[in-house]
């Protein structure tokens, strides 16, 4: 995300890059997320019916595991999705294609939306990698 507030990129190309940005992430990091959550919650589940009592007590670890994947989808729903619809429409400003730049203040808006999204990534990346964490000590 740096590069893209770069001062050399136009108004246009910020938006369209951080667009392609949102867009992949729907396409990869979304599924991964929901198949980390689907794959903690089973091997909770798989572990609880589990005969041997000390594969069952690691099932408590599996279902915190998935319980801070799940908080992912919320989070996203609250604090990064309106950002993406915030910037998606700044896009519509522009009346053809040799039009490449905001106005100032919203030239302005662009980059703080895309700063506070950057910020608000950091602890949506954090989740997972939590969750993770959590699940690597389960298996230990």
């Amino acid at each position: 995300m740096p590069i893209i507030l770069l001062p050399s990129n136009t108004s246009r190309s910020k938006i369209d890059q951080f667009k392609e940005t949102f867009r992949r992430g729907g396409v990869f990091l979304q599924p991964a997320s929901q198949a980390f959550a689907l794959l903690t919650s089973l091997m909770g589940i798989l572990s609880y019916l589990h005969r041997d009592p000390a594969i069952v007590a690691r099932a408590s670890w599996y279902m915190a595991a998935t319980a801070t994947v799940f908080q992912v989808a919320w989070y996203e729903a609250l604090f990064i999705f309106p950002i993406n619809d915030q910037v998606a429409a700044m896009g519509k400003h522009f009346s053809g294609p040799e039009e490449q730049m905001l106005d100032e203040r919203d030239q302005k808006k662009l980059d703080d939306l895309i700063r506070s999204w950057q910020l608000r990534q950091s602890l949506r990346a954090a989740l997972p990698f939590v969750a993770g964490c959590i699940t690597l000590a389960a298996l230990l």
